[in-house]
């Protein structure tokens, strides 16, 4: 082996320097604290591992050999014992404080994680609808899954080689060609997925191998590349950690994400790696190497597991305006989470790595296999049990009752209403009328006035239709991008809609959406884009109704209305959070000013918000008889949508 490569795969407190700022930017992005696209950090992390790993199973190649067992020996005690510690304290945790359906969902993702598959269940369970992420106590496992699943591929990728080719530098040259082909492939996926399927280039291993990949091709590049210029060698490290820290500092949420975005941050990475790679250090490495660096990069895996499930629970139980925990409960569990990294780092992680603990092979796959299998069957049950409704007392399950993801109203299965992008749009209402008498169309928010449209339509013996998709306004030539969106589609979309309503000559069409957030900032475009949409559909025949918005909340209604009547003590009586009736108006600003432009466009104005005030109509009203209006902070239940029965009213009238 030559001695660049020696050097290559000796200690490098540099990289546990770049560990330290990975980690950081992530941590500080998930508490709120700044640098808007710190999640880029986990993509840095997936550069080094990429590197390390490949490096390893090269030198075991230049062996002749690859041992498949000693290599996965060695991941399971890197990864494994840290990682089933933080998932039970997490599940013991969510025993004693998550309400049923945000306890069944966390033994799904224990479940999932457990089978290394939890970038696949939460790529499953990402819709619109599902709980919001920073609630999800486990939703940063899904990048160990990537690892996890590369780590399963590659060595099988290089034992092939190994099998297939001769002599070494042949091996090297096979080896760097199929990394390229693979990184090449995965990351033209990532860019076409990016934009097609979002939530699935996020995910899914396909899309993210090359970043792992790059990693893997430093490690096995040509031998004649190994030596770079001191000069070059200054330039990339400065350049890579700028790379990072521009990326950090100004991605923000709504930034495609991996697709070409990824490659600043992964560069970055790959610069530094190089930088410092041969011939001693840079200034940028020396930088990385200070002793307050390396030691937050050798705790950095112990303290990305603890963080993220301190910082989730505390935004789970945070029931107030700003829908965050404050400054201070964050900075809390920012201190709580370094302290557990250090501790399981100190107690875990090291002894078993230096196998002071588990010892032997035998031991550590013999408690891993028990440990799983009890992780699973504890998760399991709770699944079994829907979260255990039973640990709640009746006012909170009172609170619960009836709120999902789709309401339900009678027997009538809205559950089966899913995003419809048409051209066959959902029919219900009376299954004997024969005409279509109203189109629903909107965003989710039109989902759920169904109950009260659906109860209209069976007093008059009327049909109506339904076309509705999150976060796609019902507007032509305009929408907000979003994730769960139609985007680039909704101009077709809204045409279809159109022709429907055209062709089938319905007499009434009702808007909504939810406009407060509708017009991603372009007020302009909007007002004009839904202005022209009602004066195309007043070419149809039909008569536009206009939906406003009910009052929106900051926190989960059900939620906070659940936690209180189990422990009033501890959590606020959220209706003395509920929004007033000024800031619904400032909220719908907008929406109040244009309405005098629709209705002079041929609309017709419907607000409900007198069904959702108090009695001394100051703030907005969130519950009645017991039961919760709001399924989230926005999105009403079954019996919210029964309010808005007066207000759809003179639609069905003569």
């Amino acid at each position: 082996m030559d001695s660049s490569k020696n050097q290559q795969l000796s200690y490098r407190p540099d990289i546990d320097g770049l560990r330290a700022i990975s980690i950081l930017v992530v941590v500080l992005f998930h508490a709120g604290l700044g640098f808007k696209g710190g999640y880029v950090g986990v993509d840095v992390f997936f550069v080094i591992s990429g590197y390390l790993i490949t490096a390893m199973l090269l030198r075991e190649m230049q062996r002749g050999h690859i041992c498949l067992v000693d290599f996965w020996e060695r991941r399971i005690r890197r990864i494994f014992p840290a990682l089933c510690v933080m998932v039970v304290v997490t599940l013991a945790a969510g025993l004693r404080l998550m309400l049923p359906d945000a306890l069944t969902e966390l033994a799904e993702s224990s479940v999932a994680q457990s089978l290394m598959g939890a970038n696949m269940h939460f790529w499953a369970v990402s819709g619109y609808f599902a709980a919001a992420a920073e609630e999800r106590p486990l939703l940063h496992t899904w990048s160990l899954a990537v690892e996890e699943q590369f780590y399963l591929l590659l060595p099988l990728v290089l034992l092939i080689i190994l099998k297939t080719s001769s002599p070494i530098e042949g091996q090297r040259r096979r080896t760097g060609f199929w990394l390229l082909i693979l990184s090449i492939l995965s990351f033209i996926t990532g860019i076409v997925c990016t934009y097609s399927s979002p939530n699935f280039a996020f995910y899914w291993l396909p899309t993210r191998a090359w970043e792992l990949l790059i990693g893997s091709l430093l490690a096995a590049r040509p031998q004649q590349w190994q030596i770079i210029p001191l000069k070059w060698r200054e330039g990339a490290g400065w350049l890579g950690l700028t790379a990072i820290l521009v990326a950090s500092l100004t991605f923000e949420n709504d930034t495609p994400f991996p697709g070409f975005a990824a490659l600043l941050p992964c560069l970055g990475a790959v610069a530094i790696l190089l930088s410092n790679e041969t011939s001693g250090m840079n200034r940028v490495g020396h930088l990385l190497s200070v002793r307050p660096a390396v030691f937050i990069g050798r705790i950095s895996y112990s303290l990305y597991l603890w963080h993220w499930p301190l910082l989730a629970f505390g935004t789970y139980l945070t029931v107030n305006t700003s829908r965050q925990p404050a400054l201070s409960t964050r900075l809390t569990l920012l201190l709580a989470a370094f302290v557990l990294a250090y501790l399981s780092w100190r107690w875990i992680e090291t002894p078993i790595r230096q196998r002071r603990l588990l010892k032997t092979r035998r031991a550590l796959f013999s408690v891993a296999a028990v440990s799983t299998c009890l992780i699973l069957t504890f998760s399991w049950l709770l699944m079994r049990q829907e979260g255990w409704p039973g640990r709640l007392n009746s006012t909170a399950k009172s609170y619960l009752a009836g709120v999902s993801n789709l309401p339900a109203y009678g027997d009538f299965p809205f559950e089966k209403f899913h995003e419809s992008a048409g051209p066959d749009f959902p029919q219900f209402g009376s299954p004997k009328a024969k005409q279509v008498e109203v189109m629903v169309w909107g965003d989710s928010h039109a989902g759920r006035i169904l109950p009260a449209v659906h109860d209209l339509c069976l007093k008059k013996g009327a049909a109506a239709q339904v076309a509705f998709y999150s976060s796609t306004s019902p507007t032509l030539g305009f929408y907000r991008r979003s994730r769960h969106a139609l985007n680039e589609r909704a101009q077709s979309w809204a045409e279809t809609v159109i022709k429907t309503i055209r062709e089938k000559r319905i007499p009434h069409t009702i808007l909504v959406g939810f406009w407060q957030k509708a017009t991603d900032g372009e007020d302009d475009r909007f007002s004009k884009a839904l202005l022209q949409t009602v004066r195309e559909l007043k070419q149809t025949g039909t008569t536009v109704w206009v939906m406003l918005d009910v009052p929106s909340q900051t926190f989960d209604v059900d939620k906070a209305l659940a936690l209180h009547a189990m422990n009033p003590s501890l959590f606020r009586d959220p209706a003395d959070l509920a929004s007033t009736q000024d800031q619904h108006r400032e909220n719908n600003r907008l929406m109040y000013q244009l309405a005098p432009a629709l209705i002079e466009a041929g609309a017709k104005i419907i607000d409900p918000l007198p069904a959702f005030l108090t009695p001394d109509g100051q703030r907005s009203l969130i519950k009645a008889d017991g039961k919760s209006l709001y399924s989230d902070f926005h999105h009403l239940t079954t019996v919210g949508a029964q309010r808005l029965v007066p207000f759809l009213q003179p639609i069905f009238e003569p």
